[in-house]
Protein backbone atom coordinates (compact mmCIF):
# COMPACT_ATOMS: atom_id res chain seq x y z
CA UNK A 1 0.00 0.00 0.00
CA UNK A 2 2.90 2.28 0.47
CA UNK A 3 4.26 1.52 -2.65
CA UNK A 4 0.78 2.76 -4.09
CA UNK A 5 0.28 5.49 -2.15
CA UNK A 6 3.73 6.78 -3.06
CA UNK A 7 3.58 6.42 -6.48
CA UNK A 8 -0.29 7.71 -6.93
CA UNK A 9 0.13 11.06 -4.97
CA UNK A 10 0.99 14.30 -5.93
CA UNK A 11 3.43 14.30 -2.50
CA UNK A 12 4.80 12.48 0.41
CA UNK A 13 6.02 13.77 3.74
CA UNK A 14 7.88 12.53 6.82
CA UNK A 15 6.46 13.85 10.31
CA UNK A 16 10.23 14.97 11.56
CA UNK A 17 13.37 15.67 9.86
CA UNK A 18 14.40 12.24 10.74
CA UNK A 19 11.55 10.99 9.47
CA UNK A 20 11.98 12.55 5.96
CA UNK A 21 15.38 11.52 5.47
CA UNK A 22 15.22 7.52 6.57
CA UNK A 23 11.90 7.73 4.07
CA UNK A 24 13.89 9.11 1.17
CA UNK A 25 16.69 6.29 1.77
CA UNK A 26 13.99 3.76 2.33
CA UNK A 27 11.94 4.20 -0.70
CA UNK A 28 15.01 5.29 -2.89
CA UNK A 29 14.30 2.24 -5.44
CA UNK A 30 11.11 3.88 -6.31
CA UNK A 31 12.91 6.47 -8.01
CA UNK A 32 14.77 5.34 -10.30
CA UNK A 33 18.22 7.42 -11.42
CA UNK A 34 17.61 9.51 -7.62
CA UNK A 35 20.41 9.92 -5.44
CA UNK A 36 18.58 9.51 -1.83
CA UNK A 37 18.77 13.09 -1.14
CA UNK A 38 16.67 13.81 -4.54
CA UNK A 39 13.97 11.81 -3.86
CA UNK A 40 10.57 13.57 -3.47
CA UNK A 41 9.90 12.99 -0.06
CA UNK A 42 9.97 16.04 2.05
CA UNK A 43 9.45 16.68 6.00
CA UNK A 44 7.01 18.80 7.91
CA UNK A 45 7.98 19.12 11.79
CA UNK A 46 4.58 19.35 13.75
CA UNK A 47 3.92 23.20 15.06
CA UNK A 48 2.49 24.44 18.57
CA UNK A 49 -0.22 26.92 18.57
CA UNK A 50 1.76 28.83 21.06
CA UNK A 51 -1.75 30.64 22.59
CA UNK A 52 -3.41 26.92 23.08
CA UNK A 53 -0.33 25.60 24.52
CA UNK A 54 0.61 28.52 26.82
CA UNK A 55 -0.96 28.83 30.14
CA UNK A 56 -2.05 32.29 31.60
CA UNK A 57 0.47 32.30 33.80
CA UNK A 58 3.43 31.41 31.55
CA UNK A 59 2.42 33.31 29.19
CA UNK A 60 2.63 36.61 31.57
CA UNK A 61 6.31 35.49 32.91
CA UNK A 62 7.16 35.26 29.47
CA UNK A 63 5.96 38.83 28.75
CA UNK A 64 7.68 40.10 31.94
CA UNK A 65 10.90 39.02 31.25
CA UNK A 66 11.35 39.11 27.72
CA UNK A 67 8.89 41.41 26.45
CA UNK A 68 5.85 41.78 25.43
CA UNK A 69 5.23 40.25 21.56
CA UNK A 70 7.59 37.09 22.49
CA UNK A 71 5.31 34.86 20.99
CA UNK A 72 5.33 36.25 17.69
CA UNK A 73 9.63 35.79 17.77
CA UNK A 74 9.28 32.09 18.43
CA UNK A 75 11.60 31.43 15.50
CA UNK A 76 14.21 34.34 16.08
CA UNK A 77 17.13 32.25 16.94
CA UNK A 78 19.07 35.66 17.89
CA UNK A 79 16.15 36.53 20.22
CA UNK A 80 16.01 33.47 22.28
CA UNK A 81 19.68 33.39 22.34
CA UNK A 82 19.42 36.80 24.14
CA UNK A 83 16.19 35.85 25.92
CA UNK A 84 17.20 32.76 27.69
CA UNK A 85 20.79 34.05 29.29
CA UNK A 86 21.09 33.35 33.12
CA UNK A 87 21.19 36.98 33.71
CA UNK A 88 17.73 37.77 31.73
CA UNK A 89 15.67 35.18 33.89
CA UNK A 90 16.80 34.55 37.33
CA UNK A 91 16.80 30.53 38.06
CA UNK A 92 14.85 30.97 40.81
CA UNK A 93 12.19 32.44 38.90
CA UNK A 94 12.04 30.13 36.60
CA UNK A 95 11.93 27.45 39.38
CA UNK A 96 8.83 29.10 40.76
CA UNK A 97 7.24 28.88 37.21
CA UNK A 98 7.53 25.36 36.66
CA UNK A 99 6.58 24.95 40.54
CA UNK A 100 3.68 26.95 39.28
CA UNK A 101 2.89 25.33 36.64
CA UNK A 102 3.16 22.00 38.08
CA UNK A 103 0.71 22.89 41.01
CA UNK A 104 -1.68 23.94 37.95
CA UNK A 105 -1.63 20.84 36.32
CA UNK A 106 -1.96 18.99 39.42
CA UNK A 107 -5.23 20.99 40.19
CA UNK A 108 -6.86 20.26 37.27
CA UNK A 109 -6.16 16.57 37.01
CA UNK A 110 -7.60 16.23 40.47
CA UNK A 111 -10.39 18.09 39.65
CA UNK A 112 -11.20 16.33 36.89
CA UNK A 113 -10.49 12.55 38.80
CA UNK A 114 -13.22 14.46 41.56
CA UNK A 115 -15.77 14.52 38.56
CA UNK A 116 -15.34 11.40 37.16
CA UNK A 117 -15.62 9.62 40.72
CA UNK A 118 -19.00 12.25 41.63
CA UNK A 119 -20.70 10.51 38.33
CA UNK A 120 -19.41 6.86 39.18
CA UNK A 121 -20.79 7.00 42.96
CA UNK A 122 -17.86 8.58 44.39
CA UNK A 123 -18.38 9.31 48.03
CA UNK A 124 -17.36 12.08 50.42
CA UNK A 125 -14.16 9.74 52.44
CA UNK A 126 -12.93 8.99 48.97
CA UNK A 127 -13.08 12.29 47.17
CA UNK A 128 -11.39 13.96 50.26
CA UNK A 129 -8.09 11.35 49.37
CA UNK A 130 -5.13 13.22 48.80
CA UNK A 131 -3.62 12.05 45.34
CA UNK A 132 -0.83 13.78 42.98
CA UNK A 133 2.32 14.55 44.85
CA UNK A 134 3.50 18.19 43.39
CA UNK A 135 7.31 16.82 44.71
CA UNK A 136 6.91 13.88 42.64
CA UNK A 137 8.83 12.81 39.33
CA UNK A 138 5.16 13.10 37.07
CA UNK A 139 4.94 10.95 34.05
CA UNK A 140 2.17 12.01 31.76
CA UNK A 141 0.11 10.84 28.53
CA UNK A 142 -2.26 12.80 27.35
CA UNK A 143 -4.85 13.79 24.29
CA UNK A 144 -4.18 11.02 22.30
CA UNK A 145 -2.28 7.77 23.77
CA UNK A 146 -0.77 6.10 20.35
CA UNK A 147 1.16 3.17 20.55
CA UNK A 148 4.44 4.96 19.19
CA UNK A 149 4.87 6.54 22.53
CA UNK A 150 5.61 3.13 23.82
CA UNK A 151 4.24 3.32 26.84
CA UNK A 152 3.83 -0.49 27.46
CA UNK A 153 7.57 -0.57 27.54
CA UNK A 154 7.20 0.92 31.33
CA UNK A 155 4.66 -2.02 32.05
CA UNK A 156 7.30 -4.75 30.88
CA UNK A 157 8.84 -5.87 33.45
CA UNK A 158 6.13 -5.46 36.59
CA UNK A 159 8.02 -6.08 39.16
CA UNK A 160 10.92 -2.83 38.27
CA UNK A 161 7.39 -0.85 37.66
CA UNK A 162 5.58 -0.95 40.94
CA UNK A 163 9.16 -0.48 42.38
CA UNK A 164 9.22 2.79 40.29
CA UNK A 165 5.91 3.83 41.79
CA UNK A 166 6.32 2.76 45.31
CA UNK A 167 9.78 4.12 45.59
CA UNK A 168 8.94 6.16 49.08
CA UNK A 169 12.55 8.16 48.21
CA UNK A 170 12.13 8.81 45.25
CA UNK A 171 8.61 8.89 44.29
CA UNK A 172 7.31 8.69 40.71
CA UNK A 173 3.18 9.03 39.66
CA UNK A 174 1.36 8.69 36.25
CA UNK A 175 -1.23 10.51 34.63
CA UNK A 176 -3.31 8.97 31.49
CA UNK A 177 -5.65 10.95 30.27
CA UNK A 178 -7.70 10.76 27.21
CA UNK A 179 -10.62 13.29 25.29
CA UNK A 180 -13.84 11.82 26.80
CA UNK A 181 -16.26 13.29 24.70
CA UNK A 182 -20.34 12.28 26.21
CA UNK A 183 -21.75 10.86 23.14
Amino acid sequence: MTVLALRMSRGANGVSELHGDVSRRMWQDLYPGKDADSVPITAVTNGVHIAGWTTASSSRFWSRHVGEGWHEKMLDGKFWKHALTPAAIPDEELWALRTGLRRELLEFARKRVRQQMLRHGGDDASLSAQFLSPDALTIGFARRFATYKRAPLFFRDLDWAIRILTNEKYPVQMIFAERHTEG
